[in-house]
Formats: structure tokens, sequence, C-alpha cells
């Protein structure tokens, strides 16, 4: 069947950017051009009505597997004081009817909303659960609070061995509560897993959820060993409806590799690469900075997680297995750091600059570290949604001057730096239209112009298609609408190029399509 798309603006993301009208047959785009001449070629019609037709955007970067295992967590995100917050955990447990001694999770709490900007007391935690086992995941996804039962449960005490760059958190000798990096993801990692059966609803229900926000490929960017399980059930079902591109953690890489290398043909979900970290989150100051935050001791410069020769064997490792690595790196010295021992690397494997090597996130890197990358041939994923949701802490930890360049993206442009944009979900929520707004207005919650780096939409939606396609060696069959490629479309009810850029964040998907097959229609 060949089907024609016609009626309405078809933005190509190529040259021409414009076009009247795209023939779709077997999942793939057969021709690109003027109605008049295509319509003869199709038995199959599907008017746009006048809507905006565009190439389907693709998630740079985020955890659609920890997002999907979310939807049994308490969601904490806006909350902005501790009695809304102790209410609605009490709430989530009788509403579920959770028995004493059972694991609770709150998600997306963020304690620069609450009064002072300070979490929670110990005394106050354990007030909310206490015969429950509760940890609290804050928005950044780097700390999290736990009451006693839990510390009981594992034990923890001042004197815990936790792995490096983590911190149980302690005041006067004693437990606050808080865990941080490391520390939590020790602690995640023994919450115990749900059912094969309701992980696939979960996923199913996360994919319609990107769906929703226009995306057709996402990421799973720290993949698990149960995960091959669950794709492998979902492709079986006819459920695994986006493409997955998934990265596993250097020390399991090779064990995921043969799975994901063993998963059915034909499963829209494959290993793009290594998972590796340098630092933490600059709204919690964990972030790895080159010069001190505000309002310290002048010593506080965030967390370094590994050593250079940690950092080398792990490019030395991605070059002899030929893998691209993304790197999480938000403060301008774990960048330093990735640039640096790249460069070392790239001297004993000049194709190590060939592999699209990925910085994440990006928040602090400085303009004078551009040009480094360029030339490394590093692509930046910039989480250029802290314009807006995080901006405001940075400013208050970091100053005028570099709060004002986070996400540096037009000296980004300028130096000829390949970028892309995330939400790293669920950080927060995986919507492209408020990070295309954010990157072409840079206005924080409060009003704050951040002026200086905004970029065109133009330039902004490159950023979630065509550069995207290309982080992932996929330029040949995703990000434009042009003849061969896979048929990834969105449609929406205005055009972002024509409309006014604050109001881009106010279009509405109307539909969504993977390889020619709407995935998602907005309810009338």
């Amino acid at each position: 069947m060949k089907t024609l798309f016609y009626g309405g603006n078809i933005i190509t993301m190529a040259e021409p950017l414009y076009a009247e009208a795209v023939i779709v047959e077997n999942e793939r785009i057969i021709a690109v051009g003027r109605e008049a001449e295509l319509r003869q070629n199709a038995d199959e019609f599907v008017n746009l009505n006048g809507a905006t037709l565009m190439p389907g955007f693709i998630d740079a970067h985020s955890h659609l597997t920890e997002y999907a295992t979310t939807l049994t967590q308490v969601p904490l995100g806006g909350i902005d004081n501790f009695e809304d917050m102790k209410n609605a955990i009490q709430k989530h447990i009788r509403d579920n009817g959770i028995p004493d001694g059972e694991w609770v999770i709150g998600r997306n709490y963020d304690h620069a909303l609450f009064p002072n900007h300070k979490h929670p007391t110990k005394e106050q935690i354990d007030s909310i659960a206490p015969n429950h086992v509760l940890m609290i995941k804050h928005s950044s996804g780097h700390t999290g609070l736990v009451n006693e039962c839990l510390i009981k449960k594992f034990n923890l005490t001042p004197e815990t061995p936790v792995p490096s760059g983590g911190k149980i958190v302690t005041e006067n000798g004693k437990l606050t509560g808080e865990l941080e990096e490391s520390a939590l993801s020790m602690i995640r990692g023994k919450v115990p897993p749900i059912d094969i059966d309701k992980a696939c609803e979960a996923h199913k229900k996360i994919q319609r959820l990107y769906a929703s926000n226009g995306i057709t490929t996402a990421q799973d960017g720290y993949l698990n060993s149960r995960m091959t399980a669950i794709y492998t059930k979902l492709h079986e079902r006819g459920d695994l409806k986006l493409d997955i591109i998934s990265y596993a953690p250097k020390l399991y890489y090779d064990k995921l590799k043969e799975k994901t290398d063993a998963l059915p043909k034909g499963i829209r979900a494959h290993l793009g690469g290594v998972k590796y970290f340098l630092d933490g989150s600059p709204q919690l100051r964990t972030a790895w900075v080159r010069t001190p935050y505000l309002g310290g001791n002048g010593k506080d410069m965030g967390t370094q997680i590994h050593s250079d020769e940690d950092v080398i064997e792990a490019f030395r490792f991605a070059a002899e297995r030929h893998a691209q690595i993304i790197i999480h790196s938000n403060g301008d010295a774990a960048v330093e750091q990735f640039l640096r021992c790249l460069e070392i690397v790239a001297k004993e494997y000049p194709k190590s600059t060939k592999l699209r090597h990925t910085i994440i996130h990006a928040q602090l890197m400085g303009v004078d570290q551009l040009s480094k990358a360029a030339e490394l041939g590093v692509i930046v994923s910039f989480f250029v949604a802290h314009t807006y949701h995080f901006a405001d802490t940075h400013l208050r930890n970091l100053g005028n001057e570099r709060g004002y360049k986070v996400s540096p993206t037009k000296s980004a442009l300028a130096n000829g730096v390949t970028f892309t944009f995330h939400q790293d979900a669920p950080v927060i929520e995986p919507d492209m239209l408020e990070t295309v707004w954010c990157a072409a207005n840079r206005i924080t919650r409060n009003g704050v112009h951040l002026a200086g780096e905004e970029i065109s939409v133009l330039d902004a939606l490159r950023a979630v298609t065509v550069n995207a396609a290309y982080q992932y060696f996929e330029e040949d069959k995703k990000g434009t609408i042009e003849k061969g490629k896979l048929a990834d479309f969105i449609l929406l009810d205005k055009n972002p190029l024509e409309v006014p850029k604050e109001t881009i964040r106010d279009i509405n998907i109307l539909a969504t399509y993977k390889r020619g097959e709407c995935i998602y229609k907005k309810e009338q």
C-alpha cells in the first residue's frame, strides 16, 4: 500500500526544507515532492488538513526502563513543602494497601522548592511511614532520602563502605537520612523488581507517553540484564512500538552485548554502547567544577567520581570494541577530564574520534572547551531544559556569570559542535517541544532571561531530529523526511517555524507515526 501524506506543511529538516507531499510504502519513504506529481502513484491518502508534518523526535538520552518503574512510585514533582509530601506518600500507602515492612518509593522530590531550599530532617522523614521501607528519590536522580526502617534493614552506619563518588551524609556523627550518588545507587540496586508481566505493561504505557510527546526513538540509558527478556516479550506481543537504543555500564558491557546480540531478529531494540559517569548534579552541588560553588568555604568543587587512569581505561575499552561511550559529565571539570583523557586515547586509537563519543548533560561546559570537543569529534547532548527547570538554583549556586551560560548552545554552534537535546526522563517529562522552547527562549521558572545563548527554533529542532540521528549512527534512516528513510513522523497543530517562539511549548502533537504506523493520536 502506497500512502500519500498531503494537504499541510511538511517540514523535511533537509533541503529543500518544505515539501507538498510524501509517499510511504513498507515502513519507508519512497517519494517526497509536489502533490500533483506524487498523487498518481498513491492508492491511500492522508489529508493533513493544514497541520504540520515533520520527522519524529529522537530522544538523545533518557532512562526508559527506570521511567517505567516509576509508575508504581509516588509522584512528588512540584511539591514545595514537607506536609504536602508527607500527605502524598501516606495517601499512596493507603490507596494501594501497602503492608508494613514493604517498600515505598517517592520520586522527583526537589528540595530547591522547599522553604530555605533545605531537605527535611531525619525526624521528619521517619514520621512519614515509620513501618515501611521508605526511599525518596530527588528529581536529579543523584541523591535521596531514606528512613530509619530502611537504615536498619541494610545496617547503614557512618562507617558503611560506599562505592567511589558516593556519600552517606552525617551530621554530628549521626545519619541525616540523605544518601548521595553511589550510596543511593547501592540501595536502589536492592529494590525488588516487579514481575515481568507488570514490567511489560509499564513499558507499554511509557512508550505511549513518549509517543504522545512525538518521540519515535527512545533511549534506555542504563541497561540491566533483565531488560532483554522484557524487550523480547514486548516484541512477541507486538508491543515494542518505539526503537529503543540502550547503553550498558562498562562493568557489564560484554555480557550484555552477548545478550542483546541474541535478541530476536527484527526486534526494535539494540545496544548502542557504553555508559559511564564522571560527576554528579549541579543543583546538588555535586557536579565537578573548575571554580568553587558560591556560599561554601571556597573548596566546594563538587564530586570527582573517577581518576584519569580510570577514564583513559574506559575510552580504551570502548576503542577496542569499536563502541560508542556516553559519559555523564555535568561540570566543566568533568568535561575537562573527558576531553583530556579522550585526547590521550585518540593518539593510541585514532578511530576514537570517529566513534561519536557523547558528553551527556554538559550543563556547565565552558565555552573555552567547545573547540576541543569539535576537534575530537565529540557529540554534546545538552540537558537544555535546565534553563527553565533548575537554572534559578544554578544562579544561586554559581552566580550570574556561570549561571547564564548553562547549556551554551549558541557558542556550540559557533564552534562547530554537533549537539543534541534530552530530558533525562524520568528527571523531567520527555517533552521535546518544551525543550525546543527552552533552547529558543532560555527563561527560568522565576522569569529570568538567560540571555546570550539562545538559538533559532530551526537549530533547536535539528538537535532533536537530524543531530540525534547522527548521534546514534542512524542518519541514513532517521532525522529527515527524505526518500529511503523510515516513515517516522509527527503531526503538529501549528508550524513551529512560523509561530512566535514564545508559544512553541503550547503546540499540540496530533499524531505520531512509527514506520508509517500511527502509534499515537490525540483524543479530540
